[in-house]
């Protein structure tokens, strides 16, 4: 039993590139319409939006003056939790380095640029926001404040349950439509690449700031579906970064 859990990932990439042997590339003249998936041109790559809820931009990112290398010397998986609320420009800064470059595309690479990867945040204790759930819309920096949390989330089992009391929890899913009809099965394993890429940005920037930061895979699936209304044929929980 050990062995075959042992060789569990590599069968499944194993499965997958073997698949990838027998199907032929996608013809690009015969990509799904856009408006099917989105109401805007850019959000097939830019990410979902929820035009009816409220927006609430964020404030202009910190420039902390602390270099790559000296972020990366401070990067940590910590538990800390700190009591005093997490302020709205300091969400704003980690929330940044997952947004637009100066050319207008996403801060960190995806497999044909298609961004499969969506953000939300759960806020629990940041300056001048309610506590609820937020979407995280890239193109404008702004959360779209979605709906009120409840007080026990229980999407943790006992290891990480510390992580229910995180100021913020940032949740990272993967739309797998968005890429799935050009790279079929290995649209799952870029998104998990895309979703590493991320990640790191987002402790790195955190790190800059001195806010504590953990990455978890130890999550209840089911709860977070629930918890953002998700469609889980069509979008699922991968990720989940507890800013302490």
């Amino acid at each position: 039993m050990l062995k075959t859990m042992t060789n569990l990932p590599y069968k499944i990439h194993e499965i997958l590139t073997e698949r990838r042997r027998q199907i032929p590339p996608t013809d690009s003249t015969h990509q799904p319409e856009v408006s099917n998936l989105s109401s805007s041109s850019n959000s097939i790559s830019l990410g979902k939006e929820y035009p009816r809820m409220l927006k609430i931009r964020l404030p202009d990112p910190i420039d902390p003056e602390v270099t790559l290398l000296q972020a990366l010397r401070r990067r940590k998986s910590s538990h800390e939790l700190i009591s005093s609320p997490l302020s709205l420009q300091h969400l704003s800064h980690v929330l940044s380095s997952l947004g637009l470059n100066d050319k207008g595309t996403k801060t960190y690479p995806s497999g044909g640029g298609l961004y499969p990867i969506e953000t939300y945040v759960l806020a629990r204790n940041i300056e001048g926001l309610d506590a609820g759930a937020y979407h995280y819309h890239t193109g404008s920096h702004s959360l779209e404040h979605l709906w009120p949390i409840p007080e026990k989330l229980e999407m943790f089992g006992v290891i990480n349950a510390w992580a229910e009391n995180a100021r913020a929890l940032l949740i990272f899913t993967g739309t797998w439509y968005k890429s799935s009809y050009k790279y079929q099965d290995f649209s799952y394993l870029l998104g998990v690449l895309e979703t590493g890429h991320a990640g790191q940005n987002a402790v790195l920037a955190a790190a800059a700031l001195d806010i504590p930061a953990c990455p978890l895979a130890g999550f209840n699936d089911d709860v977070i579906v629930k918890l953002l209304d998700l469609n889980p044929n069509n979008e699922q929980p991968v990720y989940c970064i507890a800013l302490g």
